[in-house]
């Protein structure tokens, strides 16, 4: 279990931001996994879940220093969007959260996403996100039991 981080939305508001741009710039060449928490995480995908009893739209996750993101248009109440893409890696990146609720933008902070204590840098994370109340997101990284 992920240490979930629970981020305040800044001043200047934007989407729901969270990023596959957690990974780090689209190389051709991927990264060795599994050396250490300096060398990153690889990322597998991302799941988005909206609790708000109204739905959101143009929810993004974005690296602020390479501007990658991924992105989901709409997500109605109580609902996910997920996605998977070819694994990238995560070196600790601060990211953004944007979304619209009701037609106004929000962000949360930039932040750096923490390695849980039992990551296991020799298989894939996933990036969970959450809008859990109006104008309040969180994130971590996640992995399924094996």
């Amino acid at each position: 279990m992920g240490v979930k981080k629970f981020l305040q939305p800044a001043p200047s508001g934007w989407l729901l931001v969270f990023c596959v741009a957690v990974m780090t710039s689209c190389s051709a060449a991927p990264e060795p996994v599994g050396e250490s928490s300096a060398s990153g995480v690889e990322i597998a995908g991302i799941k988005i879940s909206n609790r708000l009893a109204y739905g959101i739209t143009d929810v993004q996750i974005l690296v602020v220093d390479t501007g990658a993101f991924v992105a989901c248009g709409n997500i109605v109440a109580r609902s996910a969007c997920a996605t998977s893409f070819p694994l990238r890696r995560y070196h600790q990146n601060k990211v953004r959260i944007n979304w619209k609720e009701r037609g106004q933008p929000h962000s949360t902070d930039d932040v750096v996403l923490e390695f849980p204590a039992v990551l296991d840098l020799q298989r894939p994370a996933w990036i969970d996100v959450e809008v859990f109340a109006s104008g309040q997101a969180g994130a971590r990284l996640n992995q399924q039991k094996q």
